[in-house]
């Protein structure tokens, strides 16, 4: 008994000692590495946002620049401008403001004078002829070149700002204006990056005391929550407590808050600047964390089980359970990071974004009482194509077709999609009384068929389309599915009646 006991001891008891010790730093490091995946995913969708919000904001200015070209090409407006004419002008472009406001958002339409008075808001035209200071007017003013960026402005909200010089006949009038009030980035993060998310002004940029609003601004100025020093002007967490007001007056460290508000939350913060580099506030996320953290107490108890009963496999075990712990939590970020709207290939929308937009403009063509085609395209034989020459050259192929897509979006209501493999859409918001499907749909199919690339493998002997096209009425009971089916159809059609042709969808 005692050398039974002694051998426990020396050698039973170590074992287990060490055992534990193995199992609790396993434990302890699987710990280490969730709460490391949690902050550098934090840091990625803070990392995201940045980039999401300004690649937005480019996006913006790149529209500005082409729709202010076309206004001051504009010889009526020209010449009711120089007429000073301003409520012939404002009748002139008000439906215009209003086409720019639903296609693209646009909220604000300014005419400057070159005192900085506002000639005509053709967004707001009772209000007029104050002086506006503004860096984006003054860039423009004083550099004669187009200046663009964000500014605060004395209405709450935040604007994406583009002002360019106006020249009549080489000589310079006045300045125009074209903006978007950003504040419904707020929900747009907050959904495709799936975090709450809290925007904060400072205070001292829309002082009551000092500024004279309208009674309906002033009022909902007055309704926002607010901290110490910021007005929450924005956000998509329901219950803003004391934690998140300190935090957002930098009154307590961001450690000792994600303590305070819940383990099922990871915190970030980024600084907001406007166009001056001025800290205008703050971007708080918070980051639901609770899935996987239940996800990692199951797994806990599987793996301590594991280290228990079958001890001598345990450090090959834990090996392999956290490689495929990391794997399920690297797919996950990947999964967020990718939440985006275009092909990589062929820069062309994809399918994710065609079942998103195409509802609304279907809405968009029953408000404006017009038909809509929808253009299906499938390159022939590209399998056999893929099989004889190479995926390389197949991207090649996908490319060239994409390029040629590209250039028919020619009106902001034509949108070209890669729908997946050699399958390519092409929606249209036909013009009144007018059916330009057709037309759009030959050019695309010539166009390809003289790029002469050669296909062996196909009847025609180089890279062909076969399209099918469908023409409808826009109204309420016209679903994307049987848009998507009719095409599909007549492109069957085409296919099996020869290739490199289109077909229109008869019913």
């Amino acid at each position: 008994m005692k050398s039974h006991k002694y051998l426990f001891i020396k050698v039973f008891i170590p074992f287990f000692i060490a055992f534990v010790i193995i199992g609790a730093f396993s434990l302890f490091s699987l710990d280490k590495l969730n709460n490391n995946y949690q902050k550098n995913r934090t840091k990625d969708i803070l990392l995201n946002i940045e980039r999401i919000y300004e690649s937005k904001i480019n996006e913006n200015n790149n529209i500005y620049k082409e729709l202010l070209h076309n206004i001051k090409n504009d010889k009526t407006i020209a010449k009711l401008y120089l007429q000073k004419n301003r409520k012939a002008l404002y009748d002139y472009t008000k439906d215009t403001y209003l086409r720019l406001n639903k296609s693209f958002g646009i909220t604000h339409f300014y005419f400057h004078d070159l005192d900085s008075r506002v000639f005509l808001r053709v967004h707001n035209y009772k209000k007029h002829s104050d002086k506006i200071d503004r860096f984006t007017l003054k860039k423009a003013q004083n550099t004669l070149k187009d200046s663009e960026g964000i500014e605060f402005g004395i209405a709450h909200n935040l604007t994406s700002r583009y002002v360019t010089p106006y020249f009549i006949k080489g000589k310079l009038v006045g300045f125009l204006e074209l903006g978007e009030e950003v504040d419904y980035m707020t929900q747009y993060l907050s959904n495709i990056l799936n975090a709450q998310i809290l925007v904060a002004i400072k205070k001292d940029l829309i002082n009551l005391k000092n500024i004279r609003l309208t009674s309906k601004l002033n009022k909902q100025i007055k309704n926002y929550p607010e901290t110490a020093k910021y007005y929450i002007i924005n956000s998509t967490i329901k219950n803003i407590d004391d934690n998140i007001k300190n935090l957002i007056d930098k009154d307590v460290d961001i450690f000792k808050i994600q303590k305070n508000i819940s383990i099922n939350y990871e915190i970030g913060m980024l600084e907001l600047y406007d166009i001056e580099k001025r800290n205008v506030g703050e971007i708080i996320v918070l980051i639901n964390t609770q899935e996987d953290k239940i996800n990692l107490l199951s797994e806990k108890t599987k793996l301590s089980t594991l280290i228990f009963l079958v001890g001598f496999f345990i450090v090959s075990t834990y090996f392999v359970y956290v490689k495929g712990i990391t794997k399920k939590l690297d797919k996950s970020t990947e999964d967020i990071i990718k939440l985006t709207n275009i092909d990589q290939l062929t820069s062309l929308y994809n399918r994710r974004y065609f079942n998103e937009i195409i509802p609304k403009e279907i809405q968009n063509a029953i408000n404006a009482n017009q038909n809509v085609s929808f253009i299906m395209i499938d390159i022939d034989d590209f399998k056999k194509y893929n099989d004889n020459y190479g995926h390389l050259k197949g991207d090649i192929v996908l490319k060239e077709v994409s390029k040629i897509l590209l250039n028919h979006q020619k009106r902001a209501n034509d949108i070209a999609f890669r729908m997946g493999g050699e399958e390519f859409a092409l929606f249209v918001i036909e013009r009144e009384n007018q059916i330009s499907a057709i037309n759009i749909a030959e050019q695309i199919r010539k166009e390809v068929f003289d790029l002469d690339i050669e296909h062996k493998m196909s009847q025609h002997k180089k890279i062909t389309l076969s399209i099918g096209i469908t023409t409808q009425k826009a109204t309420k009971n016209l679903e994307i599915d049987e848009l998507y089916k009719q095409a599909d159809e007549a492109l069957y059609i085409a296919k099996e009646t020869g290739k490199n042709k289109l077909h229109p969808y008869m019913k």
